[in-house]
């Protein structure tokens, strides 16, 4: 059985952050993730351009080309429920607009260039807590076992490791079902979201890419086939006040959120990205807060290493401007009428730029 510092569970911009702040402090560090190099993840691919300066400032990174879609920034733009003349873009400021695929494997590329294990086709599938953590992981053909003094689950939505964490806990979830479409419209370079209760309970999304149109919902009452059909809703309003003209469709696909579901870990044993709750419940934005999170549990597992206190007290210390950020705009979107979404939108057209959603962590 092979001993390491750190086990890292689930390889999307969370883990991957983690896995690369824990290598460059010299930590013997293996990431598991279950599926081969270039998986697809189902995401929309956006971030704020303050992640230029994170991964530059916290990792020494500067993101290439190749992970970007044509266009490589859009502007915001919101549609209130009373429509199209009614909206807007955001003046001064701009998004990232990537290919989440491309994304994730730069990312696991530089983890394995600053010497982090990473064990592609790899399932975690439980582990043994014996002061330090005996860690199951495996697939069709072979089990392996790693023993690690700290575990970082960064495994989703769905996290296993959470789920063996906090036995009899259920997340709470959003469910995403999205569209990529050769199409015509009356679109510029913008994120659009859309905002209308009548349509659906959360927010629908436009993204041009790659001379397509990413188009999708997000939905926190109901499953599949509720989504489906606020996609379907969707897609007649996009018409309307657009002029959206379907020509092929290229991919259907679905997948889910948290929603309002913090879970930061326990003694030796903590979670990020997803796996932890942490997504925008308002936009649905998590690549940020993954990175961020994870370079965090990075941080404090060195904090950890030099305290002696266990890493889930120093990683809790760490995320609470986040996991504060992640409640009061849940508490402020969860029931939104059409008037105040109205409302919303007219106030943030009348500022002159969009300043970051949370201050951060504080250091010295």
């Amino acid at each position: 059985m092979r001993v390491v510092d750190v086990v890292v569970v689930g390889g999307g911009p969370a883990g991957a952050a983690c896995a690369i702040t824990c290598a460059k402090h010299g930590q013997n560090t293996v990431l598991l993730e279950k599926g081969m190099p270039g998986r697809h993840k189902v995401c929309g691919g956006i971030m704020p351009t303050v992640c230029i300066g994170i991964l530059k400032d916290d990792l020494g990174l500067k993101m290439p080309d190749e992970v970007m879609c044509t266009p490589h920034t859009l502007g915001l733009f919101y549609v209130p429920p009373s429509g199209r003349r009614s909206g807007a873009a955001m003046r001064n400021y701009r998004l990232l607009n990537v290919n989440r695929d491309r994304l994730d494997h730069w990312l696991l590329q530089i983890a394995e260039d600053s010497g982090v294990n990473v064990l592609y086709g790899t399932e975690f599938l439980d582990f043994q807590n014996e002061g330090t953590f005996r860690v199951r992981a495996g697939n069709k053909d072979r089990v392996t076992e790693v023993q690690a003094r700290f575990l970082i689950g960064a495994d989703g939505v769905f996290s296993k490791v959470r789920t063996q964490l906090h036995r009899g806990s259920k997340a709470q979830t959003m469910m995403i079902v999205q569209e990529y479409w050769q199409a015509k419209g009356e679109f510029e370079e913008h994120f659009y979201t859309f905002l209308k209760g009548e349509v659906t309970s959360a927010y629908g999304y436009l993204i041009p890419k790659d001379g397509r149109y990413l188009i999708g919902v997000g939905e926190a009452r109901g499953g599949h086939g509720r989504a489906a059909a606020c996609l379907r809703r969707f897609t007649e309003w996009l018409t309307d006040e657009f002029a959206f003209e379907p020509v092929s469709l290229e991919r259907k696909e679905a997948g889910a959120i948290p929603y309002n579901s913090l879970f930061g870990g326990d003694g030796n044993a903590i979670l990020v990205g997803d796996a932890a709750g942490f997504c925008n419940p308002f936009s649905g934005e998590g690549i940020r807060l993954g990175i961020e999170s994870g370079i965090m549990a990075g941080e404090a597992i060195v904090q950890a290493n030099e305290s002696g206190k266990t890493l889930s007290s120093l990683y809790h210390q760490q995320i609470e401007g986040l996991s504060e950020f992640i409640r009061s705009t849940y508490e402020f979107s969860v029931a939104l009428t059409d008037k105040e979404r109205e409302e919303f939108v007219s106030t943030e057209l009348q500022r002159g730029s969009l300043a970051p959603y949370y201050s951060g962590p504080q250091k010295d």
